[in-house]
């Protein structure tokens, strides 16, 4: 099931399916106008369904529609839906005869002309729908956690992120105070650091470059920009600078 505009990773559902003999079907729902490397959400699994509700990127009032490459997929759908009639009347009027088989038990889920009408106007439209709810997303952390970029790389891949980084410049080196008992509020470990060694405050200086220089490889991958705000410093200019920037770019 594709999720808030993202699809799913449909290289390793194939993976899966492949491996079982399984066909994919695909909860497209939230994803109607986006792509997964290249191919447009409809065309990446062997039934995609779409929901065409109102609150959706474009809507027909209610109802919705599947996607498929498969013919005898398609050919039994259009069966159920229309009561299990192998015909439909624009069908039967163009081979001007009257004579239908109804082959299985089926339903009538067919949408009324105005809905496909008001569907079909829509659907040139979709991109310009799906522009409008992309959005600038500002990412406000410490980036100290590990596993973040996975979530933010998804995330720039359909949306404008930028990355506020907040920094407070005590944490980058350790001050000569002697013995300093440091605690960890989550994990509850504490531990006794020799702040009066020049090699180890040489060691978390290092480490607090390697942390950073990380943090901005790694956004940097994933097409982020980031904006370094500082504790005890004003906000305003970074974040000015960082949008002349931007808007020289375009």
């Amino acid at each position: 099931m594709d999720y808030a505009g993202q699809p799913c990773d449909y290289d390793a559902l194939r993976e899966i399916t492949g491996r079982h003999d399984l066909a994919l079907v695909a909860d497209a729902c939230h994803s109607l106008g986006a792509s997964y490397k290249g191919r447009p959400v409809g065309t990446l699994a062997d039934l995609t369904v779409f929901s065409l509700h109102p609150v959706k990127a474009m809507t027909t009032g209610e109802g919705g529609m599947i996607t498929t490459e498969s013919f005898d997929s398609a050919y039994r759908m259009r069966c159920f839906r229309n009561h299990g009639v192998t015909s439909d009347r624009c069908q039967r009027e163009k081979q001007g005869s009257w004579l239908y088989d109804m082959v299985e038990l089926g339903h009538n889920y067919r949408l009324s002309d105005v809905q496909c009408a008001l569907g079909l106007s829509q659907l040139s439209k979709v991109s310009e729908f799906v522009a409008r709810r992309r959005a600038i997303v500002f990412v406000l952390s410490d980036f100290f956690d590990d596993g973040y970029e996975r979530q933010l790389r998804a995330s720039a891949a359909r949306h404008d992120v930028i990355a506020l980084t907040l920094a407070d410049p005590r944490e980058s080196s350790l001050p000569d105070v002697g013995l300093l008992e440091l605690h960890d509020a989550e994990t509850g470990a504490r531990v006794l650091v020799d702040t009066s060694d020049s090699a180890v405050r040489a060691a978390y200086t290092d480490r607090a470059r390697e942390r950073a220089a990380a943090r901005r490889r790694s956004l940097a991958a994933a097409g982020i920009d980031e904006i370094l705000l500082e504790t005890g410093r004003s906000y305003v200019e970074p974040l000015l600078r960082a949008f002349r920037a931007r808007e020289r770019r375009r």
